[in-house]
């Protein structure tokens, strides 16, 4: 509650005026309860909901480390495949060579 006095002296053309006021606020905070309640509901409902969201995250985290893991499986496979076919395409280079200079190939 705010109470609020005010008061006024003016001398209009010689004459001593006196002017008084008097406000009074009153403020009750209805509504304010109301989001209070919100905020709470909120707050549980957000308590209760966490551990799914971490279990979610979690599994999410999981999946991306094993298909990062199954890719690199891939990748390294690939790239013995792909050496051991430049090792082949070098041997069968060599031979061709040895041929050719040897004048066997045509």
């Amino acid at each position: 509650m705010i109470i609020a006095a005010k008061i006024f002296h003016t001398d209009c053309n010689g004459k001593n005026n006196f002017n008084a006021s008097l406000s009074l606020i009153l403020q009750i905070p209805i509504l304010n309860g109301l989001q209070v309640r919100a905020k709470i509901r909120q707050a549980k409902i957000q308590a209760y909901q966490s551990p799914f969201l971490l279990k979610t995250t979690k599994t999410q985290l999981q999946q991306s480390v094993y298909g990062t893991y199954i890719n690199m499986q891939q990748a390294s496979q690939r790239l013995h495949a792909l050496e051991q076919q430049y090792a082949d395409f070098e041997n069968s280079f060599h031979a061709a060579t040895v041929k050719f200079e040897a004048g066997i190939g045509t």
